[in-house]
This record gives C-alpha cells, sequence and structure tokens, in this order.
C-alpha cells in the first residue's frame, strides 16, 4: 500500500475524510456546550422536566444545542426555600448511551474536567447517570464565545481590539498551563492536553471573565488511549501540522491551536482557506503543512509587531519551535500588558457595549477614558504630571529563549502605537483608551512633579505545604510569613491547584483566605520534557 493510502483517517467535527476520498457524517460531538445567553431564545416543551441527579433537582428550561455525541439543556438546580441556580446540564444521546467508547469518552471528560480548579476553566459540578443516561452538570456562563464576538466586530466594523485579544489569550494559556502540569490528589501529574481549543470553545463572561470550556476530546497523556485506530479528533483548523502527520498528541498541539485563536482574533480570520467537503479538506490540511501564515500587519498594520510575532511562534510547523510552554506564551503576553493594563471591567464594558448589554456606570462618559495611558488618537501633548508605575521586579528571562521573541516583546512594545485606519481588506476602528505609545515613566523626572502609586499588600493565610504564586511570579510555601507587596490593581493568588482573584486599592491591605486543610504537595511544574513535545 502506498504513503498516501497509509494517511489516517481525519475525524474531524465536519466530517470524517476516509482513506478513499469520501465524506461521512462521522461521529459529530458538540463542540460549544456553553452557547452565549443571548441565544437562549429556542424553548422546546419536549426539554422541559425535572431530573434528579446525586439528590439534587434540576429543572430543565432550554436546549441549547444538540450534537451527534451529546445534548446540552440550560437548567436551574433548586433547592428548599425557593434555592435556584442557573447550570448547564450536557446529557449523553440515547442512541449513544449503548456505545460503550462514547460512553468512556463521557465519563472521561468529566473525570478530567471535574479535578481542575482554575478561574479560566469552566467547573463541572457534578457527573450523573439516571436510567442509562449519563449526564453532566457544569456552571453556566453568561457570555459570549469568541467566534461570536469576533463576528460582531466584524459586522461592527471593527476588530477584536489586540489589547482584549492579548488578555483574552494570556488568561487562556494559563488555564492550559495548569492543566498541563496539573497534579491529581493522588499526586501523579496528569499532563491534560485538551485538544479542542478554538474560538467556539473559549468564553468571555459579561462580567469580564474567561473561561475555557469543552474537555470532550481532551486526553491524558498519561493513560490509555480511546481514539479507534489512526483517527485524529478535532477541528482541522487548530490541528497542527505533526498531528495531521499521524504524530502522537502532545502539549504542542494546544499551543499551536491558541496560536491560531490568537491570531483569528488579530487578522479578523484564519491564515487558512476552510473549507467543507473532501476536496476543501484536503486544501486545507495542505496549506497547514506548507504554507506559511500570511502576515497580520498586512491585513491590519495597527497590530502590534510583537503580539504578531507571539502569535506565529506558535504557529510554528516544527513544534520544537513553537513556545515551549502554555506559560511561557503567557508570559510573553502579559510584558505587552503592562503596557496597556486591561481590567475585568473593561472587558466587561467592550463585551457588553458590542452585544447591547447595559455597562457598569463609571465616571468617564465612555470606555475610551479608563486607561490612564493615552486618552486621545491625534497627537497631542503629553499630560504635564506624568504617572510613576509602581512595578514588580520583572522575572529573569530564560537565556535560550528565541531571541527574535524577546527583542520584539522588549522593543516593540514600548514603542506600540494603536491608530485609526482603513485598508482595502477591512476596517479595525480603534479606541483610544487602549493606546501604548506612551511610555511608562519611571523615577523622578527634572523641575516634574511626580505621582508615585502606592503599593497595597495581600496577606495570604493559608494552612497546605504547598507553593504560593501571586501574579505567576513565586514567593514561597505555606505558610507565608509576611504581606505581598504588589501594586494597585487586580491579581491572581495561586496556593497549589487554586486560585483566587482579589483587587487590591492604593495602600489597601487585604486578605486572602484558602480554608483547605493540610494535604501532600507534588513539586512546582515548570519544565517541560523534550517527548511531551
Amino acid at each position: 500500500m502506498s504513503a498516501e493510502k497509509n494517511r489516517p483517517t481525519l475525524d474531524f467535527k465536519e466530517g470524517v475524510l476516509r482513506e478513499d476520498g469520501s465524506e461521512d457524517s462521522g461521529p459529530q460531538r458538540w463542540s460549544g456546550p456553553l452557547k452565549t445567553s443571548l441565544e437562549l431564545e429556542e424553548d422546546l416543551s419536549d426539554a422541559h422536566g425535572a431530573l434528579v441527579l446525586g439528590g439534587h433537582t434540576f429543572q430543565l428550561r432550554k436546549r441549547l444545542g444538540r450534537g451527534g455525541m451529546a445534548e446540552v439543556f440550560l437548567a436551574n438546580r433548586t433547592g428548599p426555600q425557593a434555592f435556584s441556580r442557573k447550570v448547564v446540564i450536557k446529557r449523553i444521546l440515547p442512541e449513544r448511551s449503548d456505545d460503550a467508547t462514547y460512553v468512556q469518552r463521557f465519563i472521561r471528560e468529566a473525570s478530567l474536567a471535574a479535578q481542575l480548579h482554575h478561574p479560566n476553566i469552566v467547573e463541572i459540578l457534578e457527573l450523573g447517570h439516571v436510567e442509562g443516561d449519563y449526564y453532566i452538570v457544569m456552571e453556566f456562563v453568561d457570555g459570549v464565545n469568541l467566534h461570536d464576538m469576533l463576528k460582531k466586530t466584524l459586522e461592527q466594523g471593527k476588530g477584536v481590539h489586540p489589547a482584549i485579544a492579548a488578555r483574552v489569550i494570556s488568561d487562556v494559556a494559563s488555564a492550559l498551563h495548569y492543566a498541563h502540569t496539573f497534579i491529581g490528589d493522588d499526586g501523579v501529574r496528569r499532563r491534560i492536553v485538551h485538544r479542542d481549543v478554538s474560538t467556539t470553545n473559549v468564553m468571555v463572561t459579561f462580567s469580564g471573565e474567561i473561561k475555557l470550556v469543552d474537555f470532550g476530546v481532551a486526553k491524558d497523556l498519561n493513560a490509555a488511549s480511546l481514539t479507534v485506530g489512526n483517527q485524529i479528533i478535532g477541528k482541522p483548523l487548530y490541528i497542527p501540522p505533526e498531528s495531521l502527520k499521524g504524530g502522537k498528541p502532545t502539549l504542542a498541539w494546544d499551543i499551536y491551536a491558541l496560536g491560531m485563536v490568537m491570531y483569528k482574533l488579530l487578522a479578523g480570520k484564519p491564515p487558512f482557506t476552510a473549507e467543507t467537503g473532501p476536496a476543501g479538506l484536503a486544501k486545507l490540511v495542505n496549506e497547514i503543512a506548507h504554507k506559511q501564515p500570511p502576515p497580520i500587519v498586512d491585513i491590519f498594520p495597527d497590530t502590534p509587531l510583537a503580539l504578531e510575532a507571539i502569535a506565529l511562534q506558535a504557529l510554528a510547523k516544527d513544534p520544537l519551535a513553537r513556545q515551549r510552554s502554555a506559560a511561557e506564551v503567557q508570559e510573553q503576553l502579559e510584558v505587552y500588558l503592562a503596557t496597556v493594563q486591561v481590567t475585568r471591567r473593561m472587558i466587561s464594558n467592550y463585551t457588553g457595549e458590542l452585544f447591547g448589554r447595559a455597562v457598569e456606570p463609571t465616571e468617564s462618559s465612555s470606555l475610551s477614558q479608563q486607561l490612564p495611558i493615552s486618552r486621545t488618537e491625534s497627537a497631542t501633548p503629553a499630560p504635564q504630571t506624568p504617572v510613576v508605575e509602581y512595578l514588580p521586579p520583572e522575572e529573569p528571562r530564560r537565556s535560550h529563549k528565541p531571541v527574535w521573541i524577546g527583542v520584539a516583546v522588549a522593543l516593540l512594545l514600548a514603542v506600540s502605537v494603536v491608530f485609526l485606519f482603513a485598508t482595502d481588506t477591512g476596517k479595525r476602528v480603534v479606541d483610544a483608551w487602549f493606546r501604548s505609545d506612551q511610555p511608562v515613566v519611571q523615577g523622578v523626572v527634572e523641575g516634574v512633579p511626580v505621582v508615585q502609586k502606592i503599593p497595597g499588600q495581600i496577606i495570604i493565610e493559608c494552612r497546605t505545604y504547598d507553593w504560593v504564586h501571586v501574579d505567576r511570579k513565586l514567593i514561597g510555601k505555606c505558610p507565608v510569613g509576611q504581606p505581598v507587596s504588589v501594586p494597585p490593581g487586580e491579581h491572581v493568588v495561586t496556593v497549589g491547584n487554586r486560585s483566587k482573584t482579589v483587587t487590591v486599592g492604593e495602600g489597601e491591605l487585604v486578605t486572602v483566605e484558602f480554608k483547605d486543610g493540610w494535604r501532600p504537595s507534588g513539586p512546582t511544574p515548570r519544565v517541560i520534557n523534550p517527548q511531551d513535545r
């Protein structure tokens, strides 16, 4: 048999591309269980009814979607004294309940995701089994997925703002690094690769949170595979070249997919032609394997070059040329975000304005006045009173990190300018409140009064022996002996595998409690072994 005939079948959401080139609907799978709350207008009478799982009563309200493997409902978890909480229930289809492979995948999805407790991962609340039907109960996410957000911005003659895109991708990278290095209660590292990172599986809530959803095809690299034969499960656009050639899934798969999401947000479209049908799939696979992504600045010239560099590195054909971990992607993005300081409230208002939701009242009349960086799009004089930002010391960078990325992040971000423009290929209207053309002033400027922000402090109370991080910076192990000094703003405190987000004002002392009792903890995950790539 020729090498051409030995290619693995491609088990995609769009269909299965078989060895003979024919297409079959294949084992379809629900790919976006948490639809936007703006799309809950479907009110199916057969979706209503009470469901009892684990002693809890759930009142089904609306069907949100149905795929070849499962269907998803909006429901209310009810309890005594009019207690009610919105949840999402995912049920394996009755016709699939006798398929042992599908049932195993469904249970594995719940088992894997239920162990993950991260602010940027949707929470799995319960797995139930009633009269032969399997259910997953998960938190309801009141927001929109990135696919809908990108579509809405393009309809309005805009693109997703680069600063919003950077914040979203950074948070998803944090979630992926957590999954990639997760250590279970048994002390064993799981090395969970998501395998379905896409614009439909990243949610932006109306409160400004970012959530990674749908671990339906996630794989624990330390566990046995449920894949049949040489099938490759996933959405073709987000599958890296080495996996399309039949290579085993690795953590680098998720980094590539994250780069694809970032490219789409910045460019407004994918770098490769996505078409349906056997010929379309074959063309897409060929482009992924051989074509280089077009420069994003050729589409939207206002794109910060450092962000483009990060996205293109993640899309490298060679997995060893990509970022070595999702944490490295986040580190690169946080350098840029230090110049624009995107907060949850800004994301909330940005999303609310896009989709016609009420935004949180602020002292300023528009979002363009919420960032103290630059408030005009024209070349106006700089303010006479510069602000000195109190910034935490930068972590030392690994000496073997690609030099060109380091130079791009260190130099290009410092002079990144966002402006209003129009081209033949599209238009992006940029809000001045995200501009970063004014460098952060540090130190005393001769003859000019300097206003320095007073740092706040965080007291971390924990009774475990876990490692403690604040904004990914290692503080030490519990118990932490003294308060941690931080700049005013939002900060993520992580103790072991648990994270909490706190807001600290100027000179404010905030206490964060982790009340869990003592448990043994494994070593801090940091370096990914070469064989993981």
